[in-house]
This record gives structure tokens, C-alpha cells and sequence, in this order.
């Protein structure tokens, strides 16, 4: 395993354990500022590091492109947070896309181990485990975010 490599894979398992602390800890806290910090600039090295492994393959393959896209949500949610706007709305929009990042986050992991196991087709190896992880990491948040930021209606 390469530097470079070595230090995507730490910090994407560093990710997903500040992720479920995050989760399950009081929102708005010293503790959530912190682990969000440190989640955000784990996640930022992580996606950086798989985009300069573009180098070492001769195309951008699934995994470059869904870089961009968990780039994409880590802004979302942090221009939120900065800008607080929408007024009323910004910690909704924040929550929400710093889970689908971390959704992404389990589903890359997920496809990315099961590239290893050469006898599964592409499809069951990349897109189907991804589907399922989305599939099942949107239907929680959709139903628990809701909870977690306003309470029970």
C-alpha cells in the first residue's frame, strides 16, 4: 500500500467512527464543533487522495466521480453552517448533507471492499451494494433527522 493510499484508507476509518460519535452525541455542542471539524477535513483529504489516484489509473473511474459528488455535499453542508441561511432552515440543510456524506462515505467503503472479491460481477461489486446503502441511509435520514433536530411531532 502506497503513502497515499494508506493515509485515504486511515482517514476514511477515522470518518466513520467521528461520524457515529456525531451521530449519537447532543448536536450544537463543543464535541459536535469539534469531530465536524475533524470530519470535515478527514473527509476533504479523503476525497483529495482518491482524486490524485486518478494519476495512477488510466481513467477517472466510478470511484473519482463519486469524490466529486461527496465534495459536493461536504460544501452543501458547510456553506450552510457558515452562512446560516436559509434563516430558520440552515441547520436542517447542514444535518442533512453531512449524512448523505457520510451515506456516501459507507456506501464507498462498502463497493470498495467488494472490488477485492474478483469472482462477484462489477455490478454486484460497485452498484448494487451503493444502492442499498443509499436506499437504506436515505430512508434514515429522512425519518430520524426530522426527530433529531426538532423532535417528535
Amino acid at each position: 500500500m502506497t503513502l497515499l493510499g494508506g493515509t485515504h484508507f486511515a482517514l476514511a476509518l477515522a470518518c466513520l467512527a467521528f461520524g457515529v460519535i456525531i451521530f449519537v452525541n447532543k448536536k450544537g455542542t463543543q464535541l459536535h464543533r469539534r469531530l465536524g471539524i475533524a470530519y470535515l477535513v478527514g473527509m476533504l483529504t479523503v476525497n483529495g487522495t482518491a482524486l490524485l489516484t486518478h494519476e495512477e489509473a488510466i481513467r477517472m473511474g466510478p470511484f473519482h466521480w463519486l469524490a466529486l459528488l461527496s465534495l459536493s455535499t461536504l460544501a452543501a453542508g458547510t456553506v450552510h453552517l457558515v452562512l446560516k441561511r436559509p434563516e430558520g432552515a440552515w441547520v436542517d440543510f447542514h444535518a442533512y448533507y453531512f449524512c448523505w456524506s457520510y451515506v456516501g462515505l459507507l456506501a464507498a467503503g462498502a463497493s470498495q471492499m467488494l472490488t477485492k472479491v474478483d469472482s462477484l460481477p462489477r455490478s454486484f461489486q460497485v452498484l448494487i451494494p451503493s444502492l442499498l446503502i443509499c436506499g437504506i441511509g436515505g430512508f434514515i435520514i429522512h425519518t430520524r433527522i426530522p426527530r433529531i433536530l426538532h423532535g417528535p411531532e
